[in-house]
């Protein structure tokens, strides 16, 4: 989902995460060409570009994994995602960022990450974190005493995000 929020800089805020895009064929069908289930999640990018146009946002977030897969991005996944985010950035009036999220990266140890493209679209890519104004961002970072580290230093901040687990909270994907 994704949320938009006044903030008291009188700037409008869009945040949104988890995509997860994929072009799995459970339950999908083909149209056009396109794998119907990977064309849902094209329409909620349109959908999210659209609501950014029409509210004036200034500064678009997103908060990670925007891939489903590691390693292996198929072409039709990343022409969707390049697109998406390309006309987004397009859009807002502002900076857009995107955190580098735990399914974004090649290995569980962190690294390459399958966010690089997005420099071309006009978004700022938060690896392993990113600050501008009164907004501090971190990337997953699989080093907990690492992460720490960060956030503590990271203080003084109005807003931080970052996309992290839940310590002691087991992730299914391993991640």
């Amino acid at each position: 989902g994704c949320l938009i929020f006044l903030l008291r800089y009188t700037r409008k805020v869009l945040l949104f995460s988890d995509l997860h895009l994929h072009n799995w064929t459970y339950g999908a069908t083909q149209e056009r060409g396109w794998n119907s289930r990977l064309l849902v999640q094209k329409k909620f990018l349109d959908d999210i570009r659209e609501v950014v146009a029409r509210e004036n946002v200034d500064h678009v977030f997103f908060l990670g994994d925007l891939f489903h897969e590691h390693g292996i991005l198929r072409a039709d996944v990343i022409e969707i995602a390049y697109n998406g985010f390309k006309n987004i950035a397009q859009s807002a009036l502002g900076t857009c960022v995107a955190l580098v999220g735990n399914h974004d990266f090649l290995t569980r140890n962190g690294g390459i990450h399958s966010l690089s493209f997005m420099e071309g679209t006009g978004w700022k890519i938060a690896f392993p974190e990113f600050t501008f104004d009164n907004f501090h961002f971190l990337s997953f970072i699989p080093d907990k005493k690492l992460f720490y580290d960060i956030l503590n230093m990271s203080s003084g901040k109005d807003f931080m995000f970052f996309h992290q687990g839940v310590l002691g909270v087991p992730m299914a994907s391993g991640f």
